[in-house]
């Protein structure tokens, strides 16, 4: 995981908010891929409205929402729910 050198340093990181305010708090992009991660307090997150607009308009492949949950879950429109190991797991 993240002990490996070198594992997300291909992933360049930006924060992403429109002009009607959907935002993703994490866009990383490896120059083929874009990932949006979403971080949240609850264990039991919502995804927001905002997140899966933000997602749709801009392709995104694959999209998280970081929560302290027990376990990864798929919730609306095919955005996964996670721990950062999850996130970190797809990355490499």
């Amino acid at each position: 995981m993240l002990s490996s050198p070198g594992v997300l340093e291909k992933w360049k990181p930006y924060f992403y908010r429109s002009h009607q305010g959907e935002e993703i708090d994490l866009l990383l992009y490896n120059g083929v891929a874009c990932i949006a991660v979403d971080c949240k307090a609850s264990s039991s997150p919502i995804v927001s409205k905002g997140l899966r607009i933000a997602c749709r308009d801009l392709g995104v492949d694959a999209a998280w929402v970081v929560a302290p949950v027990a376990r990864a879950y798929s919730a609306a429109d095919g955005i996964m729910v996670g721990r950062l190991d999850d996130v970190i797991e797809q990355l490499t």
